[in-house]
């Protein structure tokens, strides 16, 4: 049964393997956080003055989230991680492919699209 969790997208940061999944309670507890909607957010990870530091409140609340959810499950013992420490894992040789990480992940996360939804064939989709 396990095998039908949801994992996430897998990321290596300093030799271990992490996974960023969005979960209710994730998207939750970011817009809590910014009291923004999940699109202001990722904008906010795309403008220079603010990429920084929303990326490193982002990777720890989905290091975090994972950290409960292995708990709650049985499975490894993943010890929950500050903001500080994120910004330590987060190097200019990695920062592409963490950024690319969540950005799947939320997209991952997110339902298929409808393929009769006429929004979709339009290229128009719901804010």
């Amino acid at each position: 049964m396990s095998s039908l969790q949801p994992r996430g997208i897998p990321i290596v940061l300093e030799g271990e393997e992490r996974h960023f999944l969005f979960t209710l309670n994730t998207i939750d507890e970011l817009q809590d956080k910014y009291d923004k909607s999940m699109n202001e957010i990722f904008k906010e990870l795309q403008e220079e003055e603010t990429a920084a530091v929303t990326l490193q409140e982002i990777v720890t609340v989905l290091l975090n989230k994972e950290s409960e959810r292995e708990k709650r499950l049985g499975g490894r013992d993943i010890p929950k991680i500050t903001e500080n420490e994120v910004g330590e894992l987060i190097g200019m040789d990695n920062i592409g492919e963490i950024v690319t990480a969540v950005f799947r992940a939320y997209g991952y996360s997110m339902p298929e699209a409808d393929e009769n939804d006429p929004n979709q064939k339009s290229g128009k989709q719901n804010e």
